[in-house]
């Protein structure tokens, strides 16, 4: 649903602040922007240039790559193996899945 909102910009024309109603002393170089829009806490951190763009359309930030993802799997995994290794459990099956998703996590550019 779309709201009136009052959209803080820096002068580097990144939203930095979201408000409900207009703020009366904003940080030297900033300004306000009031706009009707959908999600407007999706716009943090983005260019002034997103706020008519619709939520779906935005350009997304801090959205992790398949490489990352992966990354983050093969640390937990690492982490999980070595528990296991120390508390004597079987690691046979878990090694394997391991050692195959290090195999694709190499061959990702």
């Amino acid at each position: 649903m779309a709201q009136v909102t009052f959209i803080e910009i820096n002068g580097d024309g990144i939203i930095v602040g979201i408000h409900d109603t207009n703020p009366s002393a904003l940080p030297e170089g900033h300004s306000i922007e009031e706009k009707t829009v959908i999600d407007p806490l999706g716009l943090l951190g983005l260019s002034v240039t997103q706020i008519d763009t619709l939520p779906e359309d935005r350009i997304k930030i801090n959205v992790l790559s398949e490489k990352e993802l992966l990354r983050s799997k093969l640390k937990d995994m690492s982490l999980e193996l070595d528990f296991k290794t120390r508390m004597g459990e079987d690691t046979t099956d878990l090694l394997a899945d391991f050692n195959r998703d290090k195999v694709l996590y190499d061959a990702m550019p």
